[in-house]
């Protein structure tokens, strides 16, 4: 049977020691603290201006000075109520503006990832949605391309956009012969032949050169398009731009 003796025994462990000073310490200092703060009372608020009448007011003395103020400054609540309001209405405004230009840009984007590649500023928008093109590009990543127009030359490495039969894809230039080039795909599906899937793209059927990735934009772009992510970017905000004055109201309640 273990003796509880063995706990007070120093010459084990001074942990038990260290423990009751370290607690005693503690109890000191919170008696010390709570001896100070007892000392001190809050008049900013006692619910007198629930009950009073508008025209009155509870002053409070300086016992310095002996000057008088109110104790419920009404003026500085109503600017502050009133400053409040307005940046919470600027804001919503602010998010509901970017959350309908969010939604446009992924109109843009859905039109880019069904087939009619949009161009923004030179640069086609993409999500990705295969695996194809691990690890240089992961699935739902949004991808960058830069439009092609004949005026750049493309690498034996880059990664290119082209259409084939109506569909787009994207694959890694792996050899070029003038203007027909030999792509293939960077993570081939299991128990596939590698090499099996290599095309020859014209270089009229290429639309655009990768350029960079974005994993976070490209998952956010996903969720936007789903009900619960179209609920928070467009009708939470309105149902909160119209809402807001009872919201203000219980935050700043007004004295009536």
């Amino acid at each position: 049977m273990q003796n509880i003796c063995n706990l007070f025994d120093i010459q084990r462990s001074l942990f038990l020691p260290l423990a009751g000073g370290i607690i005693l310490i503690c109890i000191l200092v919170s008696i010390a603290r709570a001896r100070g703060i007892s000392k001190y009372y809050d008049l900013s608020y006692g619910g007198y201006d629930d009950i009073l009448p508008a025209d009155v007011s509870v002053l409070s003395v300086d016992p310095a000075t002996g000057h008088k103020k109110p104790l419920i400054d009404r003026a500085k609540i109503a600017r502050r109520r009133k400053l409040f309001d307005a940046a919470f209405t600027t804001t919503l405004i602010l998010f509901i503006l970017a959350a309908l230009s969010f939604n446009m840009m992924i109109l843009f984007i859905g039109a880019s990832s069904s087939g009619k590649e949009i161009s923004i500023h030179g640069v086609i928008p993409y999500i990705f949605k295969s695996n194809t093109m691990e690890p240089t590009i992961m699935p739902n990543d949004l991808a960058y391309f830069q439009k092609f127009e004949g005026d750049y030359d493309v690498k034996i490495g880059d990664i290119i956009l082209f259409e084939e039969g109506n569909i787009i894809y994207a694959e890694r230039v792996v050899d070029k012969d003038k203007n027909v080039y030999q792509v293939d795909i960077d993570k081939y599906p299991p128990l596939s032949e590698p090499g099996a899937m290599i095309k020859s793209v014209k270089e009229e059927t290429i639309r655009g050169i990768y350029s960079g990735r974005n994993r976070w934009l490209g998952v956010l772009i996903l969720f936007a398009n789903t009900i619960i992510g179209k609920l928070i970017l467009l009708l939470l905000p309105a149902v909160l731009l119209f809402y807001h004055k009872p919201i203000m109201d219980k935050i700043f309640p007004e004295n009536k």
